[in-house]
């Protein structure tokens, strides 16, 4: 059970001057390595806390990056929506190259020769 701790206003304060970033949905076999490495080119990092499995000791997709000045973050969450926006490009590029292949096969295939 979690016991919130402080008003409303207090705790909506806090989060405003936070400089701690959840990032969730992780795959289990992330490590922190790899975390740092992404969210180290945002500012210093003070530390990664991953979420652990209670049993099992091993990630379990969640972690916290830990910044020590405030909104970097903001640049983390910045960087991130970038990497999506270049991933879900190269998808465009590679789907269109795809369709265009398929589209040249199709056209060479239909092709006929006219003999005379």
């Amino acid at each position: 059970m979690c016991i919130s701790q402080g008003t409303r206003q207090e705790q909506e304060k806090k989060l405003l001057t936070s400089c701690t970033l959840y990032i969730g949905n992780l795959s289990f076999y992330t490590t922190e390595e790899q975390i740092h490495e992404l969210f180290n080119r945002a500012g210093d990092i003070k530390r990664i806390v991953m979420g652990l499995d209670k049993v099992k000791k091993t990630p379990c997709g969640f972690c916290f990056v830990e910044y020590p000045l405030l909104h970097s973050d903001f640049f983390s969450i910045l960087l991130l929506a970038l990497l999506v926006l270049i991933i879900i490009i190269i998808i465009i590029i590679t789907l269109l190259l795809l369709l265009l292949l398929e589209y040249k096969r199709v056209s060479n295939s239909q092709q006929v020769t006219c003999q005379s």
